[in-house]
């Protein structure tokens, strides 16, 4: 990585006197900016996405549970409660969100 940034660097700078120092000082504020502020939101956002992982499949198990348990339910309850429109609704949302 560290070479990356060096021709990187010396790329942005080759038209300059000081091609050298500029291309080491680019460099250094390349690589401070990847680890003050890449390397942090990298991290986030694949925490993120672990969290999202598990919504989603906490979402999916949610949906099973609804399924099953709410079978036991009398119809009248569930009609009254809209038991399939809520399995649909879990559902749908699995599925959109795993896109």
């Amino acid at each position: 990585m560290k070479a990356e940034m060096r021709a990187l660097a010396h790329d942005l700078a080759k038209d300059s006197i000081v091609t050298d120092a500029l291309a080491q000082f680019i460099a250094q504020v390349i690589e401070e900016l990847h680890k003050t502020k890449i390397a942090p939101a990298e991290a986030r956002a694949l925490a993120a996405e672990a969290e999202r992982d598990a919504l989603r499949e906490a979402l999916a198990d949610a949906a099973e549970a609804i399924e099953h348990w709410g079978a036991y339910a009398s119809s009248y309850l569930q009609e009254k409660h809209d038991w399939a429109g809520d399995i649909a609704r879990a559902r749908a949302l699995t599925e959109k969100n795993n896109g």
